[in-house]
């Protein structure tokens, strides 16, 4: 992102290592969703892809397609592996095109050396990034998001099991309702399956 020197009041020097997120391993259920979603990628979509096990699982299984775009309120080292590969290369996209926006980027060393001052990588303030009809102005937008429950009548719980909150819904709902809204885009909701016993 870019700020004016002019906006800032006080400013304090820091020099300690940015926090790099570790990469876990994959366990057979999720690479077995990513493969599954990944089967309704199309070539030329605009993803929103975020952090965790069914993103990356997801990103390890596209990098058979061409052309993808890249417009999510954050992305990772998943995102960044198909970046590299030219998989995600955002010629399709019609809003930033050639670019991939997102108001948040979380990952390895490599990925942060290389987003710096990279003008092909821009971040947007999240009402921005996050606002819908700037979302939905790309095509095929695929908004792959994952819950923690699904109830019967079609509610998604994303944020908490119980009282334990694990999580902010961040953009979820915005960005799969614009991927609704996108020329053939596609909201995906991925989550393991539970056998529960006496059921």
């Amino acid at each position: 992102g870019f700020l004016n020197i002019k906006e800032i009041d006080f400013a304090v020097v820091l020099d300690t290592p940015i926090y790099t997120s570790k990469v876990a391993p994959l366990s057979a259920v999720e690479m077995e969703i990513g493969k599954n979603v990944a089967e309704l990628v199309e070539d030329g979509a605009t993803l929103q892809l975020g952090i965790g096990a069914i993103p990356d699982a997801v990103a390890l299984n596209l990098k058979g397609h061409k052309h993808l775009g890249l417009h999510t309120e954050m992305w990772s080292n998943g995102a960044f592996e198909l970046i590299k590969s030219g998989v995600i290369d955002n010629s399709q996209k019609k809003f930033h095109q050639g670019i991939s926006t997102s108001s948040f980027i979380m990952g390895s060393r490599e990925l942060y050396d290389f987003i710096d001052d990279n003008m092909e990588v821009l971040n947007f303030e999240a009402d921005y990034t996050n606002f819908p009809i700037n979302i939905m102005r790309n095509p095929k937008v695929t908004a792959i998001n994952s819950a923690v429950e699904i109830a019967l009548t079609g509610q998604i719980c994303a944020d908490s099991i119980g009282h334990k909150i694990i999580s902010g819904v961040g953009g979820q709902m915005d960005f799969m309702r614009a991927a609704a809204l996108s020329e053939k885009g596609k909201p995906i909701l991925a989550l393991p399956s539970r056998t529960f016993k006496g059921i």
